[in-house]
């Protein structure tokens, strides 16, 4: 008996060392990206093409209080005209951000607040990592760490999530559209369906590739799903229902009001 409570107590020993040292390397690398983060890239001036593109619908947007479909092709009286297949999505978080922020609410022409839009790549990348790290986790803590090393390994990634971009945004509702796919094949409750509906319409008003994959979705369910086809087509529909609710009903708007196949005109 002896015996068996000092091993039992060395094993907790252990586990107790284990348990300390594998928050410390999480802190460790969250403190190493917020010190790059807050140091260098919040003070870095916004570039690159997504940053200035949509930074500059988000104004604009801003400054007229609506998104206009416009199929006109010609050059204005200004002289400018953009076409593009940009979507609201990510340039929206910039004008809520300036509403939030307007004259009005500041009191100060010259207070520019634009942290928010300056932090979206870094925030969702971070959060892409957690959503990875606590997958993984389910499984195996040391998978879970494997699977953390290897994403801040790649040197694409790392500078995804420090510099101004719109792919970590994306990539979220890309990967939260794919977990709530597996959820809901395998668990068949309505609740993982709308979840799945509401990511990957999120996912489709964010970027075009977004709009594949909720199709990639639908279908991918509609085939895996072992439920009668006639349950199965229903669901879908209602799939298909909640996808265009959350940001899919952005393209048949471009598609009838807009320019031409999907694109938006900015005068």
């Amino acid at each position: 008996r002896e015996t068996r409570r000092t091993a039992r107590g060395s094993l907790t020993g252990k586990e107790k060392l284990k348990r300390a040292v594998y928050p410390l390397i999480i802190l460790v690398l969250l403190g190493a990206f917020l010190g790059v983060y807050v140091g260098n890239t919040l003070q870095t001036p916004i570039d690159g093409h997504d940053a200035l593109i949509y930074g500059n619908f988000g104004q604009l947007y801003a400054h007229r209080a609506d998104i206009r479909y416009i199929k006109l092709m010609t050059a204005t009286v200004g002289g400018f005209v953009f076409t593009g297949s940009q979507k609201p999505s990510f340039s929206l978080l910039l004008t809520w951000e300036m509403m939030l922020n307007s004259e009005e609410i500041n009191g100060n022409k010259d207070f520019q607040f634009d942290v928010y839009f300056r932090s979206i790549s870094g925030y969702y990348g971070l959060l892409i990592i957690a959503v990875v790290f606590l997958w993984l986790y389910r499984k195996n803590k040391y998978l879970a760490l494997t699977g953390l090393a290897v994403l801040v390994s790649g040197l694409s990634f790392v500078l995804m999530i420090v510099n101004y971009h719109l792919d970590s945004y994306r990539i979220f509702f890309l990967l939260l559209s794919w977990i709530w796919l597996g959820y809901t094949i395998k668990h068949k409750d309505d609740l993982s369906l709308a979840l799945l509906g509401i990511f990957s319409g999120f996912a489709a008003f964010a970027h075009p590739i977004g709009l594949l994959a909720a199709g990639f979705n639908m279908l991918a369910f509609l085939i895996f799903d072992e439920r009668p086809f006639k349950v199965r087509l229903v669901k879908t529909a209602w799939l298909a229902l909640i996808i265009l609710a959350c940001g899919n009903f952005h393209y048949p708007l471009e598609i009838f009001f807009g320019s031409y196949s999907g694109y938006m005109t900015y005068i």
